[in-house]
């Protein structure tokens, strides 16, 4: 399963997510996957995103901290992967479209 699937399916059943679940996607991928997958969500924000302005930035200092090789903390890692799946429907229609799921 590729991760953005993982990430549209993990969406969808977000409700029944436990921490434990949160940690085992968390794990599924090594972490540059995840950062990857982070960008392509900022950068791909449907104009009228309904994500608070602190996770955007928040992803979006993550994003810096990495490319300044700055060592992520798990709380870190455990927030993107979170909004990931928390917001990923406020990605617009046509970025969605064009990921392999």
């Amino acid at each position: 399963m590729n991760i953005y699937n993982l990430i549209e399916e993990a969406h969808l059943d977000r409700q029944w997510l436990t921490p434990e679940i949160r940690n085992q996607i968390l794990n599924a991928y090594p972490f540059d996957h995840w950062l990857e997958a982070s960008r392509l969500f900022v950068r791909s924000l449907d104009p009228q995103h309904q994500v608070p302005g602190r996770s955007v930035f928040q992803l979006m200092s993550i994003n810096d901290d990495d490319q300044q090789h700055q060592p992520l903390t798990h709380k870190q890692k455990w927030l993107v992967v979170s909004t990931l799946i928390d917001y990923w429907d406020q990605m617009s229609i046509t970025a969605r479209a064009k990921l392999d799921i």
